[in-house]
């Protein structure tokens, strides 16, 4: 009788945690490195700003403020990260994030980014966000157009698929005047940066090489392009689509899907202020949702001993 060549493994085995505490790990964390610990000095000091304002990612994601609080009465591993003894309610939580500045959400933004190690070559795109919770089924079946949206233009890098910068204005509209606006705050350097037509505006392209150099798809005008800077624009796109390297412009199309999906497509906020700040917090999430999926939470989380010295002080 032949015997089994199966050996039982006597070693634990350790269950990962779930993505939604991971990601609440690395947000605190980003969130006690840049925000001060209390809101105001003269606050009850009863919980710390940046535990109430890394709970954003589960608000985003489909979840008003009472149903957030819900969530976090029934889940005791999300308490103990935070260290509370007590859940906040839904209206601290709401007053929370209205005391947080835009300028803040910067600081968030830039923390997150120094855990990435992103190429020269850029991607530059633009999505709409619905202000309504209506689906676009209904949108058709009632014929209400939709004339005005929230919009968000950022860089990707191609390598990491990481958001190196981003802008929040108003659609339908041109992305060209935002293209300056994109390379001053991204914080890394680049030589190559690929885009659509919709960014294809005055000075846009520069037939000087400077970096980055930029790959614009020009417009063509009645179906003429005329000039000499314009027919040289028109022949760089042709020989980069020609070499492939225009394709890489298909990784912004990527992180479009992925934050329709994962985040969500539309804003429920009324002012307009909480819809920019909403908007910008979208990147953020985008951003860590990234460590994760590339594996790279264990090495952020290695320093998750740095909270308790915070803690102490």
């Amino acid at each position: 009788m032949k015997k089994s060549s199966y050996k039982p493994n006597n070693k634990k085995q350790l269950t990962p945690e779930g993505k939604f505490l991971t990601f609440l790990k690395i947000a605190f964390f980003v969130c006690l490195n840049s925000l001060p610990k209390y809101s105001h000095k003269k606050s009850k000091h009863t919980y710390l700003f940046p535990s109430l304002i890394s709970l954003l990612k589960l608000y985003i994601r489909n979840l008003d403020w009472r149903g957030l609080e819900e969530l976090l009465k029934s889940s005791s591993d999300m308490q103990r990260i935070l260290g509370w003894e007590k859940v906040p309610d839904h209206s601290t939580l709401h007053r929370a994030f209205q005391k947080l500045q835009e300028e803040q959400i910067q600081k968030l933004f830039s923390q997150v980014l120094k855990f990435f190690k992103p190429s020269g070559i850029l991607s530059c795109d633009s999505t709409g966000l619905r202000e309504d919770s209506a689906s676009f089924y209904f949108s058709i079946r009632t014929k209400k157009i939709r004339r005005r949206w929230i919009k968000l233009v950022y860089l990707v890098d191609t390598k990491t698929q990481a958001c190196l910068s981003q802008a929040v204005a108003r659609g339908p509209g041109s992305d060209a005047g935002y293209l300056e606006i994109l390379e001053k705050q991204n914080p890394f350097g680049a030589w190559l940066e690929i885009m659509d037509r919709g960014f294809d505006g005055k000075g846009n392209f520069r037939l000087k090489f400077t970096l980055p150099f930029r790959i614009i798809p020009p417009i063509s005008r009645w179906g003429r392009i005329k000039g000499f800077e314009r027919i040289v624009q028109k022949l760089i796109y042709v020989l980069s689509v020609w070499l492939g390297i225009y394709g890489k412009r298909w990784i912004s199309e990527t992180v479009n899907y992925v934050i329709k999906r994962k985040i969500g497509e539309s804003l429920r906020e009324r002012r307009e202020e909480t819809k920019r700040k909403m908007a910008l917090l979208i990147g953020i999430v985008y951003n860590i949702h990234v460590m994760i999926r590339n594996g790279d939470a264990e090495r952020i989380l290695f320093f998750e001993i740095r909270l308790f010295i915070i803690f102490i002080i």
